[in-house]
């Protein structure tokens, strides 16, 4: 597997479109595309962008050396929650696209969860 098929298979873990991931990365869709294609090479930068942005092992997404996810990545910390306060896949796919939100999008989330209690203390 190439470097732009592991960038692919990232973005596609991720549940992100070329043009989600590109802007969680500061980078165009249409790069993204190219770099998946191997019409282009990413940079250092770009690699390390994707590797903070997604919790990805730099190693592995440079070379497919070593496990895809940071150990220290919020997917493996909830991996580890997951049984200690019994949620289900739902409950974890639920927290790994919070996590993966931007923050307007995260805020939005925030406020339609606060209305719903709200509602509730009624």
């Amino acid at each position: 597997m190439d470097i732009g098929e592991r960038i692919k298979q990232v973005r596609k873990e991720k549940n992100c479109s070329q043009q989600k991931f590109a802007e969680k990365i500061n980078l165009s869709a249409n790069f993204i595309g190219l770099i998946e294609s191997g019409a282009r090479n990413p940079s250092e930068r770009t690699l390390r962008d994707i590797s903070d942005a997604f919790n990805i092992n730099l190693e592995w997404l440079k070379t497919g050396k070593g496990d895809m996810k940071d150990e220290e990545s919020p997917s493996v910390v909830l991996e580890e929650l997951q049984e200690e306060y019994n949620l289900d896949d739902v409950d974890i796919q639920i927290i790994e696209h919070y996590i993966n939100m931007a923050p307007l999008e995260r805020q939005v989330f925030k406020n339609f969860i606060k209305g719903i209690k709200e509602k509730g203390e009624q």
